[in-house]
């Protein structure tokens, strides 16, 4: 069965930054502790080099990429990962009820 009405499909593409906001919008997305937009594999994606940077999309508790109770047909959230290495314990995108981390040289999720 597949569900095609009521289905919202977002995408967050990280062209432009103006200081550490990406400039996106209906969505304030901040980068922090140095985190830059450079070229990837398709368009431009987040450097972060390991040393505290990481993206904010602020609270998002109202709606379903911060509270999956919000999310009436549940969610899928796919990006691109490329680490230079795979350090322990190193979270790569959390957002209250989903993480996706490295722990014992293998990257897994949370729900």
């Amino acid at each position: 069965m597949c569900l095609s009405d009521n289905v919202t499909h977002l995408v967050f593409p990280l062209e432009q930054q103006r200081g550490n906001q990406v400039i996106q919008p209906g969505y304030s997305i901040t980068l922090h502790n140095g985190a830059t937009l450079v070229p990837g594999k398709v368009g431009r994606g987040a450097l972060l080099e390991g040393t505290g940077e990481y993206l904010s999309f602020g609270d998002q508790y109202d709606s379903c990429m911060g509270n999956l109770e919000k999310c009436t047909h549940g969610m899928t959230v796919s990006f691109l990962l490329k680490p230079r290495q795979i350090l322990n314990n190193a979270f790569y995108l959390s957002g209250g009820p989903y993480s996706v981390y490295s722990k014992d040289g293998k990257v897994g999720k949370r729900r």
